[in-house]
């Protein structure tokens, strides 16, 4: 019998399309390095002190923002409308925007490094740590451009093998050398990190310059900077609604709570590992369509996918005391209150994905702009409110509060932008807002059942129910769209 079973799964691998085969391969690999992560958390929580963890998250959080300025975030915006615009010269235009990047991240070095004293106070971190952080800058942002590059011609393999490599090494060789020191260990689990990156996306940085063969072309830099200057403002706004808490709670409160809060974040977020898999694969699903002009076909299956990925957040909320007790020690648990907002977070980073997203088709990036601003500034107004008067764990839930504006400031402005190319809504807004608003009720509802395990698992087993059926009756439908 399990040889019959082995056998179907082989033969639908076998007559899956190169599409398919891709982004089931692309999606794995998403699973398995998000799953490394979570595998290696409590490793880190338990040989590191709440401060050395909070050092390591302000890193990452000041890292994330700094990339902006020093790559313009070519990778995450203007990189997949080039590969349409120049599909006669992929590789000569991925070798000149890493060029261009390098180019860039080292002029932003050589500022910092004349500074460098004005800056390590204001950042909180020494110049050794500054100087691994523009080395790593720069070599994922060739990785970055490589894997993108890679998946519109569907080449997997090679993506797929320096990924899970790379995934498996940097929280090895971080622990090693977490453990050959007893002071610097934050400093040891970040170089042990850079150290992975700079081998194994070096060999992508020159895979890059071979294949390219080429480091300068005018019309690929201009284009290119063009576009991602104007979106810097929402690139760093989308960043400081995920980073900023994080920091402020090292400036308001001390960097012990930054690290348990951090900790509580990712616990929060790990349903990211299926929404950003998921929107990566609606993309050109909803390009296709607005292109063809089937409006009904996009609002449909967003719905669908909408009622999923809720059902999956309210299923991380109602398991937020196991997700902290499976990731860290007791001494971590305190912020158990932040799961529940930060996981439905997730829900609401999906959905103004994809009013973005059409916005992103008709070119109309001032329109991303302005609402990331105005909820990157109502964020930490916010912050600087509540935590002032409860405490660190309400930044989980200005967080969801930004988000839910956001999104819905995003929708509007969609709408505004069908209005002006004469188009219907492609998506059903009022359906999709009620049931958003129902779920965030359930996931505050979650919040009280946390003393009563029982009754929690009862409605823990309703929901599993429920995610089963939307699955049965939906999920061949997603699943064919994850695997395009």
């Amino acid at each position: 019998m399990e040889r019959e079973q082995v056998k179907t799964v082989v033969n639908i691998y076998n007559k899956m399309s190169l599409p398919a085969r891709a982004s089931f391969w692309y999606f794995v690999c998403n699973v398995f390095q998000r799953g490394i992560s979570v595998i290696t958390t409590p490793i880190f929580t338990r040989i590191l002190s709440t401060d050395q963890y909070g050092l390591v998250s302000i890193y990452t959080s000041w890292e994330a923002i700094i990339t902006i300025f020093a790559t313009l975030n070519f990778g995450a915006g203007v990189f997949n409308n080039a590969m349409v615009r120049y599909e006669n010269d992929r590789n000569g235009y991925t070798s000149v925007i890493q060029t261009w990047t390098t180019i860039i991240t080292g002029v932003i070095f050589f500022v910092y490094f004349l500074t460098r004293n004005f800056w390590n106070d204001i950042l909180g971190l020494n110049t050794a740590l500054m100087i691994m952080m523009f080395v790593d800058i720069a070599f994922t942002a060739g990785m970055s451009f490589w894997t993108v590059r890679n998946r519109y011609e569907y080449k997997y393999l090679s993506v797929c093998i320096f990924t899970l490599l790379a995934s498996i090494l940097v929280p090895l060789v971080s622990i090693v050398f977490t453990y050959l020191t007893d002071i610097h260990k934050s400093e040891a689990k970040i170089f042990g990190t850079v150290l992975v990156h700079i081998i194994i996306y070096g060999v992508v940085y020159i895979l890059n310059l071979k294949n390219g063969k080429k480091v300068w072309n005018r019309e690929y830099i201009v284009y290119s900077t063009k576009f991602s200057i104007p979106l810097i403002p929402h690139y760093l706004s989308q960043n400081v609604l995920n980073q900023a808490d994080r920091i402020m709670i090292r400036d308001m409160v001390s960097i012990a709570k930054a690290g348990i809060y951090s900790v509580a974040y990712q616990a929060g977020m790990l349903i990211n590992i299926v929404t950003s898999s998921v929107n990566a694969s609606f993309v050109p699903y909803l390009y296709e369509n607005l292109k063809e002009k089937n409006y009904a076909k996009i609002g449909n299956l967003a719905i669908k996918i909408e009622l999923l990925i809720g059902s999956i957040c309210f299923l991380f909320s109602l398991l937020a005391p196991e997700l902290l007790k499976m990731l860290a020690t007791e001494k971590y648990f305190e912020a158990i209150w932040i799961i529940p907002p930060v996981a439905m977070s997730s829900l609401f980073m999906m959905l103004y994905s994809f009013f973005t997203n059409v916005e992103f088709f008709f070119e109309k990036n001032k329109f991303i702009m302005v609402a990331s601003v105005i909820t990157a500034i109502l964020n930490i107004v916010l912050n600087r409110i509540f935590i002032t008067f409860y405490g660190y764990i309400a930044a989980g839930y200005t967080t969801l509060i930004c988000y839910v504006i956001y999104a819905m400031a995003q929708y509007f402005f969609m709408l505004h932008i069908c209005k002006c190319k004469n188009i219907p809504n492609p998506y059903n807004g009022g359906i999709m807002w009620v049931i958003a608003l129902c779920f965030i009720v359930l996931s505050i509802f979650s919040e009280i059942l946390y003393k009563t395990v029982l009754i929690r698992f009862i409605v823990l087993g309703i929901l599993v129910v429920i995610v089963g059926v939307i699955c049965k009756i939906y999920g061949k439908q997603i699943l064919k769209l994850i695997r395009r």
